[in-house]
């Protein structure tokens, strides 16, 4: 193939010029047309050396596609050689065999991606999508916009797991409703290229819902596993935190059932177990708090609350934490049923068509854990009750104070306290004790006291006068 002369160069757009490096002629040839299809300028070296020397004269190249293995000069080489004078030329390697030090120090270096041979048009474009998207200044979903295309979910980025077998393609999302590939089922994304991304600011990994569910499974295996292996308690903790939350994603995306509800109460059990061995407690809480807001999250965060509420009350009984438990894990579950953009609003964001909607969820919620086998009477009271209020007024049934399940009382406060918490955060405020203070001045009739009394303790929070006489909440046993 004819490469371009250099006067024909010197006239190249500084954004559309691509310098592709590669000692096979055949191979060079297609991805060159690869990328004029995108709109690019090519040039074409035949190893590192002679890169560098086309470098040298035509600043205007925007990105270098080269290959690993060639002769005279390497691509790692040539990488480190450019990166000196260019240090944000965007730089993809292609590679056809898997040699971990030479991935793992060319991440390092700061690699903006690898191609790995033999690739498709498609696994280009993704490239190119890439290295554009960050030529931007963007970052993945980090400008805390509501993911619009509802055929993927996110997974952060901190918690993904990724092993030797991949299960679903990998995707980042480099706009609105627009998504590119950067793993594929059949060739596991590597934790190099993981941290490679996060290195860059990226905040999320995306895969398609129905791929959703075996991602799922995979974290269930091993939570089971690492629960059996002798490794730090924080990093079980880890491990048990992420796969509660992505099997309260899956619920709310695919709806539950027996195996999901008891693989909950399972990964609830070994979680409790866990924290009250070590009194670790909080140290899951500053996992969760680590976190944007999210239907998951939140419902996690409800339920280990709740739980910190019973333990400071004295309760021991494994058989009413994990009904306390798998209630908070639940409470929320009617949100399934509610468009996505509706669930990321607050209340006080909602018109009043959007409220009356939202306020269908507790008795959606109910409606569908009675469908599923083996789930306790008290955990279906909770999602149903808990937007009901100690002055009657709350929905959807306006029950008085002696009618709401004492369950429901607990998880109730706690979901409100969670709720006030997350808007603080959201405008830098975030203080627990202001928000159980505010919740004392402006809310203490509609809320548990009891509940509100236990929260400030665990957050050492100076309980006002007309509080100090509340005894805690006897234990529920039936």
């Amino acid at each position: 193939m004819e490469k371009p002369s250099l006067n024909s160069i010197k006239t190249v757009s500084k954004v559309k010029c691509a310098l592709v490096v590669d000692d096979e002629p055949m191979l060079r040839e297609i991805l060159s047309d690869l990328l004029k299809e995108r709109g690019y300028t090519v040039l074409e070296a035949e190893n590192g050396q002679e890169a560098l020397s086309i470098f040298a004269d035509h600043k205007e190249i925007s990105v270098v596609f080269s290959d690993i293995r060639m002769p005279v000069m390497d691509g790692v080489t040539l990488f480190s050689h450019l990166k000196k004078g260019s240090p944000h030329l965007p730089f993809i390697l292609m590679t056809g065999y898997s040699d971990i030090m030479d991935l793992e120090s060319a991440y390092q270096m700061g690699v903006t991606e690898f191609l790995t041979k033999p690739y498709s048009s498609d696994d280009v474009n993704s490239s190119i999508d890439l290295v554009e998207h960050m030529q931007a200044g963007r970052s993945s979903s980090s400008d805390g916009s509501v993911d619009g295309d509802h055929e993927y979910c996110r997974v952060f980025i901190d918690e993904f797991v990724s092993g030797s077998k991949a299960l679903s393609d990998v995707f980042l999302k480099v706009g609105a409703n627009k998504y590119i590939r950067v793993g594929r089922k059949e060739s596991p994304i590597s934790l190099e290229r993981v941290n490679n991304y996060k290195s860059k600011g990226l905040q999320y990994l995306f895969l398609r819902k129905q791929d959703f569910a075996a991602y799922v499974g995979m974290n269930l295996a091993l939570s089971k596993a690492i629960s059996r292996q002798n490794v730090p308690k924080h990093k079980k903790l880890k491990v048990l935190n992420h796969t509660l939350k992505t099997l309260v994603q899956d619920v709310h995306i695919n709806g539950i059932d027996k195996e999901k509800f008891e693989d909950a109460k399972g990964l609830m059990e070994a979680t409790l177990n866990l924290v009250f061995e070590q009194e670790e407690l909080f140290s899951l809480f500053d996992m969760i708090k680590g976190h944007s807001v999210s239907a998951y999250t939140h419902s996690l965060a409800v339920s280990m609350y709740a739980v910190a509420v019973c333990n400071q009350w004295g309760w021991r009984s494994t058989m009413v934490l994990n009904k306390v438990s798998l209630a908070g894990l639940f409470h929320d579950i009617g949100l399934k049923e509610m468009p996505e953009d509706l669930i990321q609003k607050y209340r006080v964001q909602m018109t009043m068509e959007e409220l009356k909607l939202y306020q269908t969820h507790p008795t959606r919620g109910a409606a569908l854990l009675l469908q599923t086998s083996g789930i306790p009477e008290d955990v279906v009271a909770v999602a149903l009750q808990h937007h009901e209020n100690m002055l009657g007024t709350g929905y959807p049934h306006s029950l008085n104070r002696s009618r709401i399940h004492p369950l429901a009382k607990i998880i109730g406060t706690v979901d409100r306290f969670i709720e006030l918490l997350a808007i603080g955060k959201r405008s830098e405020v975030g203080d627990p004790s202001l928000v159980l203070n505010q919740m004392h001045t402006v809310m203490k009739d509609e809320v548990d006291l009891q509940t509100l009394k236990a929260l400030m303790e665990i957050f050492s929070v100076p309980i006002p006068k007309d509080m100090r006489g509340l005894s805690s909440r006897s234990m529920i046993t039936n």
